[in-house]
Protein backbone atom coordinates (compact mmCIF):
# COMPACT_ATOMS: atom_id res chain seq x y z
CA UNK A 1 0.00 0.00 0.00
CA UNK A 2 1.04 3.57 -0.60
CA UNK A 3 1.37 6.10 2.19
CA UNK A 4 -1.73 8.01 1.03
CA UNK A 5 -3.77 4.82 1.36
CA UNK A 6 -2.32 3.69 4.70
CA UNK A 7 -2.43 6.94 6.67
CA UNK A 8 -6.24 7.29 6.81
CA UNK A 9 -6.57 3.63 7.82
CA UNK A 10 -4.07 4.04 10.65
CA UNK A 11 -5.55 7.32 11.86
CA UNK A 12 -9.07 5.83 11.87
CA UNK A 13 -8.06 3.17 14.39
CA UNK A 14 -5.21 4.98 16.15
CA UNK A 15 -6.95 8.09 17.32
CA UNK A 16 -6.05 10.39 20.13
CA UNK A 17 -3.55 10.25 22.98
CA UNK A 18 -3.69 7.34 25.42
CA UNK A 19 -1.34 6.31 28.21
CA UNK A 20 -2.94 3.13 29.52
CA UNK A 21 -0.74 1.35 32.11
CA UNK A 22 -2.09 -1.99 30.82
CA UNK A 23 -0.84 -1.23 27.28
CA UNK A 24 2.75 -2.45 26.83
CA UNK A 25 3.28 0.22 24.15
CA UNK A 26 2.95 2.97 26.73
CA UNK A 27 2.05 6.51 25.77
CA UNK A 28 0.67 6.55 22.22
CA UNK A 29 -0.83 9.25 20.04
CA UNK A 30 -1.98 8.77 16.44
CA UNK A 31 -0.34 5.35 16.48
CA UNK A 32 3.06 6.81 17.44
CA UNK A 33 4.55 5.41 20.64
CA UNK A 34 7.05 7.21 22.85
CA UNK A 35 9.77 4.74 21.78
CA UNK A 36 8.99 5.32 18.10
CA UNK A 37 9.06 9.10 18.53
CA UNK A 38 12.42 8.93 20.34
CA UNK A 39 13.84 6.75 17.58
CA UNK A 40 12.54 9.02 14.83
CA UNK A 41 13.81 12.19 16.53
CA UNK A 42 17.17 10.61 17.40
CA UNK A 43 16.87 11.88 20.97
CA UNK A 44 14.81 11.35 24.05
CA UNK A 45 11.27 12.68 24.14
CA UNK A 46 8.65 12.97 26.84
CA UNK A 47 5.10 11.76 27.26
CA UNK A 48 4.10 15.41 26.76
CA UNK A 49 5.84 15.34 23.36
CA UNK A 50 3.78 12.30 22.38
CA UNK A 51 0.60 13.97 23.62
CA UNK A 52 1.38 17.12 21.58
CA UNK A 53 1.50 15.28 18.23
CA UNK A 54 -1.09 16.48 15.74
CA UNK A 55 -2.57 15.11 12.54
CA UNK A 56 -0.93 16.35 9.35
CA UNK A 57 -3.22 18.68 7.40
CA UNK A 58 -2.09 17.19 4.08
CA UNK A 59 0.90 15.39 2.66
CA UNK A 60 1.82 18.20 0.30
CA UNK A 61 2.00 20.84 3.00
CA UNK A 62 4.05 18.73 5.44
CA UNK A 63 6.41 16.64 3.29
CA UNK A 64 10.02 17.64 3.93
CA UNK A 65 12.22 18.51 0.95
CA UNK A 66 13.97 15.13 1.28
CA UNK A 67 10.81 13.35 0.14
CA UNK A 68 10.46 11.54 3.46
CA UNK A 69 6.80 10.73 4.14
CA UNK A 70 5.23 13.12 6.65
CA UNK A 71 4.47 11.96 10.16
CA UNK A 72 2.57 13.59 12.99
CA UNK A 73 5.91 14.86 14.30
CA UNK A 74 6.76 16.61 11.02
CA UNK A 75 3.30 18.11 10.92
CA UNK A 76 3.81 19.51 14.40
CA UNK A 77 7.18 21.00 13.47
CA UNK A 78 5.74 22.48 10.26
CA UNK A 79 2.93 24.18 12.17
CA UNK A 80 5.09 25.82 14.86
Amino acid sequence: MRFETCLPIILASEGDFVDDPADPGGATNLGITLATLCSWLGRSASVADVEALTRPPSRRSTAPATGTPPTPATARRAST
